[in-house]
């Protein structure tokens, strides 16, 4: 460990003798010749005055001059000695030599107890926390750092305001108090409280009064303090704990010289210099564990009935978990005994559980206070930085959205997501992905919305910024993941896009984005275009990846602004996708509805691109309407290749007329059907759709009893979507597979590729296609000899 200098060394008189040796000092065994080497150590530092010396270790000039004089009949108090030692520069390693020589010079009639002043065996420790639970991975942490053998044992617990951490650390020291019997000294640096921080000189004086006696002189400037502290604290096992530190360097200079003490230090910053330099092993604090938090509030207000557990956890819940909200509003609980927790819970939801529970005035426990504190001690750009994100919407966010936010570039960006996550102000959640506790969340929004500080944030242009990033990304993820998709959608420019090498890359971008993007939709401040040009971006992903929840929310939210904008064809567009949705969540009477309408407002080109017409003879077909389902899927063949030519998805317009040329029993003509969008899909080089003809040319082998052809189209169609993104045609062509297979006997590989199937859908939320594979599985459980019904393949 790294630790601060001593009293600074002067430069020696090079006339003047050399230092003292430890052979000199051994030497030592009257008065007389300790004052001789007592004034050599004056020489070699160069001669300072006596006036000096009293300056730099607080002790009257009378004292230090009356300890250099050989005529004393008793050396000077051990005190005395070892002050003037440290204000001459002596090296505190020799300081023990040096008390050996001055205890040699004692006379018998004046024995070393009698002149040597007391030991002080502090024990400063606060009451412990009362009803403290669990923190089982922190204690063990802080059990590791005091077990430590030969290092300086340097822990380091940090965490969000309200966190617990003082609470933790008081808890972990009165358990391990025996192991420290030199005592314990705890020391508040009020980092974060409000209060000016106590300065290292005033910190080194506090714990110096703990370690001496009272009426014992304390050197006056912070070197010479730090000097005598370590002096004290070495090879004593004491225990120090430097509570609520805001920087590495208001600490580095109070801690002790060797391994026999530990240190703790708390602080809501991560002090990455007190980790990389001084080795402090940190641990870092977060929200307790659901079932850690409903214990706490348990403790706090006894063991409810079986019928509130519910609500403690609900209470919990709504104080983030963290440890001093609820203790605050246990004690709101416990000072209103009369109301029911379900009352008191809806008054906290409905008026923010941030303004609830401040309701006490009390600023030891305001949570208020807590995060102002944690902001004041930022810099100006970073305090700005979190009243933008106050106005956020989503629930994390990376260093993009937050260039957005902010207005800047993403390496000033990433500078402030450290600076607020040193803070704990942020979390990192993820690789390059950070977000808020609720409770931060709220003080941040408070912040957001108050015009009357500094730098006022304007909201709508920060969500208009961060709109135009996700578009910016989406248009790259969907041309990564999508590149079939072709329709136009006007995004701004924006150097600092992300990029995605791969669809996999661009898939994860959807999946870890989706929220927060639906999320920024639905703010006041999002523009309709925006709004219409994200819909688009995103369709592709949410249909094929199975999130029509998402997808209904968001094409209906497109569909009435649209309307609302006076634009009938975005509100056909946006329509047709709600058919298509609604088609594929099996509401197949409002999805014939909905695309009904679309299809008599979209053009041509439109309804080819849309798909609103073969949508349409989906849904058609689902009703049971197959000659008008045939139909349909002809005028999309027609329109499609009049508009758009041999281009994909033409291929699955063909295996589309095929299924329901099947289900009208013309297999040859539907056979012959997916063969053409077998040659159109090569020709576009779109394997999905390829695999598609496979899936379907399996399902005509069914329909014919041919399993065995069957397996081989069902088997080629699974292998080529496995390697493909999405789960959704998979899940098809593994129902399809299974029937085949149970067909030719081989009923266990049946039985896999159903269940398989089953929990991909329990993953995507796939109702129709789940209840095919649910009684598949309930056939082959059945009866092994008789497959079950064919397939119903779209």
């Amino acid at each position: 460990m790294s630790s601060p200098a001593a009293v600074p060394q002067h430069r020696p008189d090079p006339a003047g003798p050399p230092e003292a040796t430890a052979d000199d000092l051994a030497a030592v065994t009257d008065v007389a010749t300790l004052a001789r080497e007592l004034h050599r150590a004056k020489v070699t530092a160069g001669n300072p005055s006596f006036a000096q010396l009293a300056k730099r270790c607080g002790l009257p000039r009378s004292t230090i001059a009356d300890a250099f004089s050989p005529q004393r009949a008793h050396p000077p108090a051990l005190t005395v000695l070892r002050h003037t030692l440290l204000a001459l520069g002596v090296d505190p390693t020799r300081l023990a030599c040096w008390e050996a020589a001055w205890r040699r010079a004692s006379t018998p009639e004046q024995p070393t107890e009698a002149v040597e002043q007391h030991r002080v065996v502090p024990r400063q420790l606060p009451a412990d926390v009362p009803g403290f639970v669990g923190r089982a991975d922190a204690l063990a942490a802080l059990d590791a750092v005091s077990a430590a053998p030969d290092t300086a044992r340097l822990a380091l617990v940090c965490g969000m305001g309200g966190v617990g951490k003082t609470g933790l650390v008081g808890h972990w020291a009165h358990r391990a108090a025996s192991r420290f019997p030199d005592g314990q000294l705890w020391i508040n640096l009020h980092g974060f409280d409000g209060s000016d921080p106590v300065t290292p000189a005033a910190a080194l004086g506090q714990l110096l009064r703990g370690l001496l006696p009272v009426d014992a002189p304390i050197p006056g400037g912070e070197p010479e303090r730090a000097a005598l502290l370590r002096s004290l604290l070495a090879d004593r096992q004491i225990l120090l704990v430097l509570d609520n530190a805001h920087s590495a360097d208001c600490v580095r200079v109070l801690l002790p010289g060797d391994a026999a003490c530990m240190t703790v230090v708390t602080s809501r910053n991560a002090l990455a210099g007190l980790v990389a330099r001084d080795g402090a092993r940190r641990t870092v604090l977060r929200p307790l564990s659901a079932g850690e938090a409903t214990a706490l509030l348990t403790g706090a207000l006894g063991e409810p009935p079986a019928a509130q557990r519910p609500a403690l956890t609900r209470l919990a819940a709504r104080c983030g978990r963290l440890p001093l909200a609820m203790r605050v509003a246990a004690e709101v609980v416990s000072a209103q005994p009369d109301l029911p927790l379900t009352e008191l819970i809806r008054d906290l939801e409905s008026h923010g559980a941030l303004a609830y529970l401040d309701a006490t005035a009390d600023a030891d426990t305001s949570l208020r206070a807590v995060f102002a504190a944690s902001c004041a001690r930022l810099p100006a750009d970073a305090r700005h930085a979190f009243r933008v994100l106050g106005g956020y919407p989503g629930r994390d966010l990376d260093l993009h959205a937050m260039a957005a936010l902010t207005d800047g570039p993403p390496t000033r960006a990433r500078q402030l997501l450290n600076v607020l996550a040193r803070s704990h102000l942020l979390e990192p959640t993820g690789q390059n992905r950070y977000a808020m506790h609720d409770l931060t969340r709220a003080y941040a929004g408070e912040l957001a919305d108050d015009q009357t500080g500094e730098r006022p944030v304007d909201r709508d242009a920060a969500l208009h910024r961060l709109l135009d990033h996700y578009l910016v990304a989406a248009a790259q993820a969907r041309r990564s993941a999508f590149p079939d998709d072709s329709r136009e959608v006007g995004v701004p420019a924006a150097p600092a896009a992300p990029r995605f090498a791969t669809a996999a890359q661009a898939l994860g971008w959807y999946d870890t984005e989706l929220p927060n993007i639906c999320a920024a939709l639905h703010r006041p401040g999002a523009s309709t275009p925006q709004v219409l040009a994200l819909a688009t971006l995103l369709d592709q992903y949410l249909s094929r990846q199975g999130h029509w929840a998402e997808a209904l929310d968001v094409h209906r939210l497109a569909h009435a602004r649209a309307e609302a904008a006076g634009d009938p064809l975005g509100a056909a567009r946006a329509g047709a996708r709600i058919g298509r949705t609604l088609c594929q969540l099996g509401h197949y009477d409002e999805a014939y509805r909905q695309l009904t309408r679309a299809r008599e407002v979209l053009p041509e080109a439109e309804r080819a691109v849309e798909a609103a017409t073969s949508t349409l003879g989906i849904a058609a077909g689902k009703l049971g309407s197959f000659d008008e389902a045939a139909e349909l899927h002809r005028q999309q063949i027609d329109e499609h290749t009049r508009c758009f030519g041999l281009t994909p998805p033409l291929g699955r317009h063909w295996a589309n007329l095929s299924f329901a040329l099947a289900r009208l029993g013309e297999l040859d003509q539907a056979e012959a059907a997916l063969h053409q969008a077998l040659t159109v899909s090569r020709g576009t080089h779109d394997r999905r759709d390829e695999c598609s003809v496979y899936e379907n040319l399996a399902v005509v082998h069914l329909r014919r009893q041919d399993f065995a052809g069957a397996v081989r189209w069902a088997e080629r169609a699974v292998r080529m979507f496995e390697s493909l993104p999405g789960y959704l045609d998979l899940i098809t062509a593994l129902n399809t597979y299974g029937v085949a297979l149970a067909g030719v006997g081989r009923r266990d590989e049946a039985l896999a590729s159903h269940t398989r199937a089953l929990r991909l859908c329990e993953r995507i939320g796939d109702r129709f296609e789940a209840q095919r594979a649910q009684d598949a599985i309930r056939a082959l459980h059945a009866s092994s000899a008789s497959p079950p019904a064919g397939p119903d393949a779209d």
